[in-house]
Order: structure tokens, then sequence, then C-alpha cells
């Protein structure tokens, strides 16, 4: 195994989130790590009934400024109430898969399907060559690149050269004669293999009819950083265009947008296969219909399911994936946060799956435990927020002129968040936390807008991250 392996699964986890989390103010601190009060809160259960936060929440309106003036802040909170139930505190320790998770999984997925051993770069037959070379010149026409990537003239362009090379290259008699006559696959042997850097990985393929999917299920348990992650995804395995990729999605995806009972449908079917996959409690936060752009004027839609853990009848908040995995900081966790996320083509078949960091519950910590109240989060709130500058909201290139920002704080989530137990090294608590949400634009020097999240039609910013038993700051960016 190379080290191309850990760029790959970087990267697919880097695709799970939209946007990477601003790193907290570097005037913040981190208390709950150090202090021994904070250890003993969380053994300390809550005798009252509810939490102290939903008990007290009211509507809430504030304006203020950053500490140095280039941010205006304006919170504005309705009558929505947070949660006002029992919060727990629940140690967990990352579920590394085993051989038997990878078949139960496979089964879900593939039913009764022969996986193959999973190879690249591997020679075609002779057969493949001439099924190639057949593909090939029915997509390099006028008709056909216009049908795929509609009237952009620029990818047509882009396309068809790549199309041409690839004749031209497997059309050459002197490749045809070294190829193989057939390509046997051969069965997989249910082992992971293990590297020199601490990786292990099962890596297989299996076809469901003419679509053949990639199987991979990979684990590193190093002091370093760990992974484990686990997917299932369509792809050929032998060599293609793009344009065969595009071709596919033009014939496959949605053309138009998904219907309610289209959606309803993906979302039974991602619940059924979670509840079977037997790795944890996890609960769907989201289903929708997203884009996938083929060119500048060709889209077509894939449904998009994507789940969080859920611990104590508590569902897990959702930020945005921890954006640095190798970090050197004292309290990182040097671990993906748990995330499950489902595609479906419109015929309701699988089109990818991935699942990042499984935990395990190794104890409940506290069933009930005590949260600060509403008012006292307010105020840590708009401390905590003053510290930060325009810089921390969005990245400015240009330095020959000031910058400014504002930016509306309208909602909080109160969940539960994973961060790292002090002097402990393989295991991290799940407990409450506050999520606080809002939009921004950032002006010019001459006031004009030059960036304005809600209007570019971004999601929500996650601003900060407050451990609700002692307000302290939860950094997401390093992941603790």
């Amino acid at each position: 195994m190379k080290r191309n392996l850990i760029s790959c699964l970087l990267l697919a986890a880097t695709l799970l989130s939209l946007a990477a989390c601003q790193a907290a103010p570097e005037k913040s601190v981190v208390i709950s790590k150090n202090d021994g009060a904070f250890d003993a809160a969380l053994l300390t259960p809550n005798e009252s009934d509810g939490n102290a936060l939903g008990g007290s929440y009211v509507a809430y309106s504030s304006d203020f400024s950053s500490t140095d003036g280039s941010v205006q802040y304006h919170i504005r909170l309705g009558e929505d109430q947070l949660f006002d139930g029992a919060l727990p505190v629940t140690q967990v320790r990352p579920h590394f898969f085993t051989v038997d998770d990878a078949k139960r999984v496979s089964s879900l997925l593939f039913g009764d399907a022969n996986l193959f051993a999973w190879t690249t770069n591997r020679p075609l037959s002779k057969p493949e060559i001439e099924e190639k070379l057949l593909i090939w010149r029915q997509l390099n026409t006028d008709d056909s690149l216009r049908e795929i990537l509609g009237s952009d003239q620029q990818a047509i362009q882009v396309h068809r050269e790549t199309l041409e090379n690839m004749i031209s290259r497997y059309s050459d008699p002197s490749q045809y004669a070294a190829a193989p006559e057939t390509v046997e696959r051969m069965p997989i042997s249910w082992t992971f293999r293990n590297d020199e850097e601490g990786n292990s990985d099962l890596e297989a393929g299996a076809f469901l009819g003419d679509r053949c999917y990639h199987y991979w299920v990979f684990n590193r348990d190093q002091s370093d950083y760990r992974v484990n992650n686990l997917s299932a995804y369509i792809m050929n395995d032998t060599v293609s265009a793009n344009t065969e990729n595009f071709a596919f999605m033009s014939k496959y995806y949605y053309q138009e947008m998904p219907t309610p009972e289209q959606l309803s449908e993906a979302q039974a079917r991602a619940e059924a296969l979670i509840s079977q996959m037997q790795l944890g409690q996890w609960q769907i936060d989201s289903c929708k219909a997203s884009a996938q752009y083929i060119s500048e004027d060709k889209e077509v839609y894939y449904i998009e399911v994507t789940a969080v853990p859920v611990y104590n009848g508590i569902a897990v908040t959702r930020l945005p994936q921890v954006g640095n995995l190798k970090s050197q900081d004292a309290y990182a966790e040097n671990y993906y946060y748990s995330d499950l996320n489902l595609r479906f083509l419109p015929d309701g078949s699988l089109l990818s799956l991935q699942l990042v960091s499984p935990m395990d519950v190794v104890q409940v910590i506290n069933d009930n435990v005590n949260v600060i109240d509403f008012p006292a989060l307010m105020a840590q709130v708009e401390s905590q927020l003053a510290l930060g500058d325009v810089h921390s909201l969005f990245f400015i290139e240009s330095s020959d002129q000031s910058y400014s920002a504002e930016v509306v704080v309208d909602e909080i989530d109160l969940g539960l968040t994973r961060v790292r137990i002090k002097d402990n090294s393989t295991d991290f608590y799940y407990l409450p936390t506050v999520t606080v949400k809002g939009f921004y634009r950032i002006y010019n020097a001459d006031g004009q807008v030059v960036y304005d999240l809600e209007a570019q039609g971004g999601e929500k910013r996650t601003l900060l991250v407050l451990n609700a038993v002692d307000s302290s700051v939860v950094n997401t960016s390093a992941g603790y």
C-alpha cells in the first residue's frame, strides 16, 4: 500500500464537508482540558427536570463589534425553544473495522455478488480494448457530445481531445498485440493488507448488473493520526475516459429535480441500510437533491442522504469536517468527525456510501449532566465572538486595503460534540455543546460588498462552538 491511499482518503473525507470551519480566536482559552473542576462537573447529576439552557432560553437580540472594530455582530434569536431534556456525557472509542464488518456491509450493498480483488492499472484484454474503442468512437461525435455536455463548446473540445487520444493509443496494433486474451479477476481473500506505515485495508470490486463498484475498508491506528473509513462507489475497474463517466451521469442521473416521493424512497432505503450495518446508532439529518455539473450549462442530480451519530437519544451536531488531521496542537484529536453519507440514483440503486469514524460506546459517564444557563451562555458567546476579526471569517488575499464584516447570528443548536479526554490517548467524550451559526457579508474600504455568504447560496457558517457544561471553546478546526 502506498501513501496515495492516504491522500485519496483525505480527499474523500474533505469532500464530505461544505466548508472548512474557521479556527477559534487566538485569544480564546480551552479551559475544559486542564481544569479539574470540569472532570467533576461531568459526573455531577442534574437533579432538576429538563436542563438549564432549554429552561432559561428566551428570544434574544444584541448588537456589538469585535474588539478591533472590523466586525459588526447582530444576534437575532427568535422564540424557538432549545431542547429542554436530559443531556448525556458518553465515553466512546473508535471502532476499527473488522473482516466481519466488511463482510456484513458488503452483503447489504452487493447481496450475493462475488467480490474480486481490486487492482489498479491492470492491462486491458483484447475484448476489453475492442469494447472500449467502440464506446469511445460512439461518444466522439458532435451529437453525442452535445447530448452529454450541452452547448458548452470548450467542454466539448476538451472531451473530444481526450477521446481522440484514447482512441489513438488503443488503436495502435502493437498495443492490441501485447494485450492478453483474457484477464481473470481473482476472488477477494477477505484479509486486511498491512503496510510499513501502520495502515491496513481491504479493497475489492463487485458487479451489480453492468455497474462495477469499488469497495474499500481502511484502518489506521497510530499516534500521529487515526482513520477508520468504509466506502463504496460506482467505478469502472478498467481504463476509461472522463467522457465515459459524464455519459454515465447523463444517462443514469436525474435530468430533472427529484420528486418528493423519490426523496422519501431514498431516505427509507438509507434508514434500512443504516439500521442493518450494526455500526452504531445514527440519525438522518439531511435528504436532498444535489447537483453534479457536467459542463457550464449541463447539470444532473443525485439524491444525497447524510446522517449523524446518536447517543442516549441525542443527536450529534453536524460540524464542518476536521480540516487538519495532522495538527500539532497539544489538544488536537487528529481524528475525523463521525459522518455517514449515502447517494442514490433515480432507480433507487446506490451510487456511493462513505462511513467515516464510527465509534463504540465505552460507558455513559452521566445520562443527565448539568449545563450552564442561557444568560451565561450569551455572555460567553458575545465575549468570544468579539475576539475575532474579519480575517477569521473570510480569507482575504489582498492586504492593500482594509476590510470589514457584518455578521448576523440567528441560530444556536444544542446537541453533542466530540472532545478529547485529558490524558487518554484512545477515547473521547461526546458531551453537550452549543453551536452558533449565521451569515456574513464582507465589505471593502469603500463600503462595497465583496462577498455575501447568503446571497452566494452558501449555508450558514459555524461561527463558534461552546462546551455547554463549562462554556469553554471547542476548537472544531483542530478537532477538540
